[in-house]
């Protein structure tokens, strides 16, 4: 995937958030717009090419890639695309057995996981609530689009997941499954605007104070899924809620293997990474637990 453009999202106490975008070792911090939600949106609006847009905003500061992924800076990475400053304009969605056994028998499944408000970005913690069974990581692609104004959906690029879930709790009852995807999840930190959803190879491990625990290698991608990409999106977009002009939507593409069903609990402060052949440096999420809250009770109005 060499010479594709890759960019990620930054945050920084002093100078806020920015974008940049991926150099080899280096990262090139953009000028006019601090979003990468912005550049897309001027690229509707102008009809240029996203990666152009890009290429012509390098402000010729660039920071070293290696310790900011590690957090050894004061740099923090966001998600990597997400609708600034309106998170409930972001649907965060999944497509379902992607990777079973098995025909098509159909068109593909989907399931909700929340708002922008669950997106978490590379370093971030993925917490699981106090009233949750558990959590584990689900290792995957996601696929990031923006609508534009005459409602068509325009995909984005691809980017490394880890559609984070509670599948002790799904296995309850089939009831359960949908209350189980309500958790949040991680993408990033690179975002690719030209990766094809072809054959991607990969890996997820997980590390126990500083151990390692379970790891198992991935495959994904048309070549190995049930569903192609563009009947994955024909059956996330064929509602018409889901083609709002401006909207971003962040959809998880199918997990190839996880912990859980190799029989690992995670605890919490374990070390969830995932990474893929050629999208850059891998995502790494710690689990944590939330503390225990008082009953949510809705009261009159």
């Amino acid at each position: 995937m060499a010479g594709q453009t890759r960019l990620v999202q930054l945050d920084h106490p002093g100078f806020g958030r920015r974008v940049a975008l991926v150099d080899g070792d280096d990262l090139h911090l953009l000028g006019t717009y601090r979003s990468a939600y912005q550049f897309a949106q001027v690229t509707l609006e102008t009809g240029h090419k996203l990666r152009d847009l890009l290429s012509t905003d390098l402000t010729g500061i660039a920071l070293a890639y290696e310790p900011v992924w590690a957090l050894e800076t004061e740099w923090r990475f966001l998600p990597s695309f997400d609708h600034p400053g309106e998170p409930g304009r972001c649907l965060v969605s999944g497509a379902g057995l992607t990777h079973g056994t098995g025909g098509n028998g159909g068109s593909p499944s989907w399931f909700l996981k929340g708002s922008g408000v669950s997106l978490c970005g590379h370093g971030d913690p993925l917490t699981a609530p106090n009233f949750a069974h558990g959590g584990a990581e689900e290792a995957g692609i996601a696929a990031v689009y923006i609508i534009d104004w005459q409602g068509t959906p325009r995909r984005v690029g691809l980017t490394t997941g880890n559609e984070f879930c509670d599948p002790a709790q799904a296995e309850e009852s089939p009831a359960a499954q949908a209350h189980s995807k309500l958790r949040p999840c991680a993408i990033g930190p690179e975002l690719w605007l030209d990766a094809a959803f072809d054959e991607i190879s990969g890996s997820v491990s997980i590390r126990r104070g500083g151990q390692p625990v379970w790891s198992a290698e991935l495959v994904t991608g048309d070549r190995h899924t049930r569903y192609r990409l563009e009947e994955i999106e024909t059956s996330l977009f064929r509602h018409p809620g889901h083609r709002r002009p401006g909207d971003v939507h962040v959809h998880f593409l199918g997990c190839p293997a996880s912990s859980y069903s190799h029989g690992v609990r995670l605890q919490t402060g374990d070390e969830m990474t995932v990474a893929w052949e050629g999208f850059g440096r891998p995502l790494v999420n710690r689990l944590q637990r939330a503390p225990a809250l008082s009953p949510a009770a809705a009261l009159p109005l």
